[in-house]
């Protein structure tokens, strides 16, 4: 669709020509980014086995860089190392984990933002608590996980909610 100058102002899939939809190749060529990624996506769908080949090939050239970015990645995302890390252990002790990192937003907003245990707020720092330990065969789901201050979340250790509760959660705040 050329404009009043006669540029195209679309690719041929309709989408609009802008700085930051369009890219220029080596060559010279102007492509659409939309396109382009709708292209990667197709071809590597079709293609699992060789792009997954050449993952490792690089993986295994670029050992300590991939490594590097992997440290840099979890120093840089707790909450996702978080819910990956606790999705891995239910795997591995084969149980259930029904659990998206949009669960957390839902707990800060249905918990007012307090400890689960002992209602402090959590502004400054939370864990999600899994209130049957995954140690004693809890699933990493939403109906078993809450968010509680790091305090509570150590003092709890293996214990079920109902356990920890009943100790009657009698601590000095000022050790926090």
């Amino acid at each position: 669709m050329p404009d009043d100058n006669g540029n195209k102002t679309h690719c041929n899939h309709g989408h609009k020509w802008t700085e930051k939809n369009s890219y220029r190749c080596p060559k010279g060529f102007t492509y659409c980014r939309q396109c382009s990624l709708e292209r990667n996506r197709i071809y590597r769908e079709t293609h699992r086995n060789r792009v997954r080949e050449r993952s490792r090939l690089h993986n295994r050239k670029n050992k300590e860089r991939v490594l590097e970015n992997g440290r840099r990645w979890r120093k840089e995302n707790p909450d996702k190392v978080r819910v990956i890390d606790g999705r891995r252990r239910s795997r591995k002790r084969g149980i259930l984990a029904n659990y998206a990192p949009w669960m957390e937003r839902y707990y800060r907003r249905s918990q007012e933002n307090r400890c689960f245990y002992c209602g402090d707020d959590i502004f400054n720092g939370y864990e999600l608590e899994h209130m049957v330990p995954l140690a004693r065969n809890g699933s990493h789901s939403w109906e078993n996980t809450c968010l509680s201050c790091p305090p509570c979340n150590r003092r709890k250790f293996t214990k079920t909610a109902s356990e920890f509760m009943a100790m009657g959660n009698k601590y000095d705040k000022s050790t926090k």
